[in-house]
């Protein structure tokens, strides 16, 4: 019988060698072949995939289809190794992908964000918002790099942010102005009294727990429609 995890493994560091992330799809193959494992399968058919990526009757389409696509790239891989690898037709979940419709933001926009931000409790959390808001504004960075920022990237003396490990992974340097460094500053002095210990202590900005924000639940805080009072 295949391992199926060791497979995965396999597959996850040859795809992330030429330069894919793989990040959340990695965690779904892996959920994948577990699964595989753990049913005993000798094999992987379309008819297995197919299970597994309406596991949930509950699911969107859009989702059962993600998730049959991460079974299919895996079973190209396989086939080269188990000939008895069946590779599920492209058209047997179809779902059509629609990308979001950016949105660009207007000067007004931005402050009423900042201020509607200014409304949170406790007031590190608002202080938070209010700080990320503004930076992403002015420097067009993403949220990902502005959450990951650590306090020694914000370069005060030489007027930039440092952002380590951007898209690509590359280094870059952003310029910013005075009235910027003082706003971080200020975010700055707030986070040390009310975290002199964090847990995350090289993390630029905070959280209530003293740990650094995370991306996926600090983001639909940064959409207008989740936020109270917008508009």
């Amino acid at each position: 019988m295949i391992d199926f995890r060791k497979a995965a493994e396999e597959y996850l560091a040859l795809r992330r060698a030429l330069g894919f992330e793989l990040v959340r799809q990695g965690a779904l193959l892996l959920k994948f072949a577990d699964h595989l494992q753990a049913s005993g399968t000798e094999a992987l058919t379309t008819e297995v995939a197919y299970s597994w990526a309406r596991e949930s009757e509950h699911a969107s389409v859009t989702w059962q289809s993600q998730r049959l696509s991460v079974g299919r790239g895996f079973a190209r891989h396989l086939q080269g190794i188990d000939p008895r690898t069946e590779i599920p037709p492209l058209d047997l979940i179809p779902a059509r992908f629609r990308r979001a419709v950016p949105h660009l933001y207007i000067e007004a926009e931005i402050e009423r964000l900042m201020n509607v931000a200014d409304t949170l409790t406790p007031a590190l959390r608002a202080a938070t918002y209010r700080t990320l808001i503004g930076l992403l504004a002015v420097t067009g960075m993403r949220v990902g790099e502005a959450l990951g920022l650590d306090r020694q990237d914000i370069e005060a003396d030489h007027a930039s942010i440092l952002i380590r490990n951007g898209k690509g992974g590359k280094h870059r340097r952003i310029p910013v102005h005075a009235s910027t460094l003082a706003a971080l500053s200020d975010y700055a002095r707030l986070r040390e009294t009310r975290h002199p210990h964090p847990k995350a202590p090289d993390s630029f900005f905070l959280t209530g727990r003293g740990t650094r924000p995370d991306y996926r639940t600090y983001l639909p805080g940064l959409h207008p429609p989740a936020v109270a009072g917008w508009p």
